[in-house]
């Protein structure tokens, strides 16, 4: 069995995730700094500074855990304020049925003398445009008195193309903060905190490879160590392959790698064409425009990244992948990789992105 953590590890543990960066269970790595702040804002009942605070990014990010924290903590902490909370969808529900039987005003009096409302996926308001005014409605008041808003969505209020421009102009004008998944120097952390604490050790060559390969949402990373965890764990000949250093044994990075190659071979891949069709949706694109000659700008991008993913995903060879796209030659195959890797350091938008398309395939490595 891999050892349990001894007692005079816990400093290490805490010194790679010290507490002020976990906030709800949320890793605030250095692409979330601000969290811990925005949080204490909310959580503390301080008149509001900016109104509304909206969080966004891709589903896996941690919207939902943070909303939930916040919630919690104020309930417990100051009993005397009231929070409501709600989904964008259950809040439509609730002002159609509330029309019915002629409560809306009951309704709206509800959300204006809250202290604290948070409504969840904001991008599901297309086409409520009630709901919409009666939000706003609610920031105006919000900001008359300072009370604090926190709003949740999937994308930044510039892609909400299908909402109201007043309502979109009004979130802009409070703080719009993305939630980043981990950095590769967050994964690292994450990692090698997740693996110390059940008692196994890795190399930091064994770490980098592992953050290097698990690219994600903490969720996600957080399975693909507790699946290698369960395997080592089942298998005496992995625990008898640990490298000893003094006195302490470890996973090392040759032995992480014979790992990766082992799950890799009992995986079923994705073949290429299940990932440009996939790639196509996200960004709302044709797949015969995608596989074809067009250089408009967002096919373009978009074949980029369908390609960057094929090559890591697939294990197909580029002269494979490149035949799948209208016989493209190896350089361009290799110019698309690149590229992909520049935009993913630059956009936010190709991170995200290219983030949640491997998060659809990395969790066949989870369930298999």
């Amino acid at each position: 069995m891999v050892r349990r953590v001894k007692e005079t590890e816990k400093r290490e543990l805490s010194g790679l995730l010290p507490s002020e960066s976990v906030v709800f269970g949320f890793f605030c790595g250095p692409e979330n700094r601000l969290v811990p702040h925005i949080v204490l804002e909310l959580q503390q009942g301080r008149k509001q500074s900016y109104i509304p605070v909206l969080l966004y990014g891709p589903a896996g990010v941690g919207k939902t855990l943070l909303a939930t924290g916040i919630e919690n903590a104020i309930r417990h902490e100051f009993r005397r304020r009231r929070v409501y909370r709600t989904t964008a969808q259950d809040l439509t529900h609730d002002f159609a049925d509330a029309s019915e039987s002629g409560r809306v005003a009951e309704l709206r009096q509800q959300l204006l003398q809250a202290s604290v409302v948070i409504v969840e996926d904001l991008e599901n308001l297309v086409g409520r445009d009630l709901v919409q005014r009666e939000l706003l409605r609610l920031l105006d008041v919000a900001a008359e008195r300072g009370r604090a808003v926190l709003f949740t969505a999937d994308s930044p209020p510039g892609e909400w193309t299908q909402l109201r421009p007043m309502f979109v102009s009004r979130v802009l004008c409070g703080l719009n903060v993305r939630l980043q998944p981990p950095s590769y120097a967050t994964r690292c952390r994450l990692i090698r905190y997740w693996t110390m604490f059940e008692g196994l050790e890795l190399t930091d060559e064994a770490v980098a490879i592992l953050a290097a390969q698990w690219v994600g949402t903490v969720p996600v990373i957080h399975g693909l160590v507790r699946k290698m965890l369960m395997t080592l764990k089942a298998d005496p000949v992995w625990i008898r392959a640990l490298l000893e250093l003094n006195g302490r044994r470890y996973l090392s990075g040759e032995q992480v790698k014979r790992y990766l190659d082992e799950v890799s071979q009992t995986l079923e891949r994705p073949s290429i064409h299940e990932i440009a069709k996939a790639t196509a949706k996200y960004f709302g694109v044709r797949l015969l425009d995608l596989r074809g000659q067009s250089r408009q700008q967002t096919i373009v991008v978009a074949r980029h990244c369908a390609v960057a993913l094929a090559e890591a995903l697939c294990g197909q060879s580029l002269r494979d992948i490149g035949h799948y796209f209208s016989g493209r030659d190896h350089a361009t195959i290799l110019h698309s990789c690149r590229k992909v890797r520049e935009l993913v350091d630059s956009e936010p938008e190709i991170r995200d992105a290219i983030h949640t398309l491997r998060e659809r395939f990395d969790a066949v490595q989870l369930d298999s």
